[in-house]
């Protein structure tokens, strides 16, 4: 079989390593396939990826700028990221390879491929297209996120907007309706990573009738493992008699669907009501590096962006406990690989981070109960060491058994192969 993957990066957010991850996997576990891996920014040094030459790396730049600014026409308070596709990478729509079985289209925002090329790409050709949503973009407007919004079940109408100057999301959600009927041919199978994902696909107007399945992201487990916690620590000049709490900076204040805000009055809660847990240290992964000593009361280290895996995979070892405060996420790649590495995880039930958590090794806090996710805090605190190691035993089994390339890999054959084209 011949497969063609498209996503805008092969390395850079949770989508293009899902992207990575699977076509690794698919290459490992399907030896006699040929897969090619197409994008339209490429980081790593693999001679496998096709990515851009500099030519058309810059001119993809310019049009993303210019679409990124006709965004900001629309007055919104949705805060999510806003994507038009209007333009296609030239490179990745002359490199797309039609004698291939199966197109398989990760993120391809960041007018990767632009909705009119979408539309041509599915009318036109003859095998089987796949389609991975790694977010709500595909069934709503511009907005990458619904959250609170009800339009993508509704429709976009002028009587159900809160936008001001240009509805952009209406715009271009009446583009996506001209490929409504496209998107439900039997050809097309649309994936999410997360049941609760494929439950608000299911609910939405434009894909309601589509052809919609399941599969997961892949966590290796042989890279996301477990390693000596005195190491590790010893590493990142962490004391070991410290309670490490561990979260990701990346969007910040920037995005509040990451619940910054919620972790911030979730810390201080935890300050100012369990004040006989000692010797805390926070210790924050990605976006900048920050001078700042102490973060509600608590001492706290700042790794800045962390690109290689294991490193990552050793600061969640460091770690005694990972918090996930998002309000929505598709999937919860960082509680999947705290957890693959035998550390506990405290998140909010209410999203695809839920399925991952739940019996998992971790703890769901109803969402958004901040004084309930400091307590559960400080239960895990209160642990014995062997009660926190066999937690982070029991999720590391967990992530292995439904995460793990070879059992994704199988589900994503079973994808390919299905007959129903």
């Amino acid at each position: 079989m011949k497969v063609c993957v498209i996503s805008f990066s092969d390395n850079r957010g949770g989508a293009a390593k899902a992207a990575n991850r699977q076509v690794k996997a698919i290459k490992k576990y399907c030896p006699d396939w040929s897969v090619n891996f197409l994008v339209a920014e490429k980081i790593s040094n693999d001679d496998s990826i096709i990515g851009p030459n500099k030519l058309d790396k810059t001119i993809h730049f310019f049009l993303r700028v210019i679409s990124f600014l006709i965004t900001k026409l629309q007055i919104t308070k949705n805060k999510s990221k806003h994507s038009l596709n209007i333009f296609s990478s030239r490179h990745v729509i002359n490199s797309i390879d039609y004698s291939s079985d199966v197109i398989h289209l990760h993120w391809f925002n960041n007018d990767t491929i632009s909705l009119s090329k979408l539309m041509g790409i599915l009318s036109e050709y003859k095998g089987k297209i796949v389609i991975t949503m790694h977010d709500d973009w595909l069934f709503c407007g511009s907005e990458h996120s619904s959250y609170e919004s009800v339009r993508f079940i509704d429709g976009y109408h002028a009587n159900n907007s809160d936008n001001l100057l240009l509805d952009l999301d209406r715009a271009i959600f009446n583009k996506k309706l001209k490929i409504k009927s496209l998107l439900e041919r039997k050809k097309v199978i649309l994936t999410t990573p997360s049941l609760w994902m494929l439950k608000r696909a299911y609910s939405s107007l434009l894909l309601r009738n589509a052809n919609l399945k399941y599969v997961p992201n892949i966590i290796d487990c042989d890279l996301f493992k477990p390693y000596p916690k005195l190491v590790c620590r010893h590493k990142l000049e962490i004391s070991n008699e410290s309670f490490v709490i561990s979260f990701g900076a990346v969007g910040g204040v920037s995005n509040p669907l990451k619940g910054y805000d919620l972790l911030i009055r979730v810390l201080n809660h935890l300050n100012k009501n369990y004040t006989e847990m000692k010797c805390v240290e926070l210790l924050v992964f990605g976006g900048d590096t920050q001078c700042k000593e102490s973060l509600c009361g608590f001492n706290i280290t700042y790794t800045g962006v962390i690109e290689s895996t294991e490193d990552m995979a050793m600061l969640y070892s460091s770690a005694d406990l990972v918090l996930v405060p998002s309000l929505i996420e598709s999937f919860g790649q960082v509680a999947a690989e705290s957890l693959a590495c035998e550390t506990p995880v405290i998140a909010f039930d209410n999203s695809g981070v839920s399925e991952v958590i739940r019996d998992n090794g971790g703890i769901i806090i109803d969402a958004f109960d901040i004084e309930e996710f400091s307590k559960s805090i400080f239960s895990f605190y209160s642990l014995s060491e062997l009660e926190r190691r066999s937690m982070g035993r029991k999720g590391r089994l967990a992530m292995i058994k439904k995460y793990s390339p070879e059992t994704v890999s199988a589900k994503w054959k079973d994808v390919y192969c299905d007959d129903n084209k």
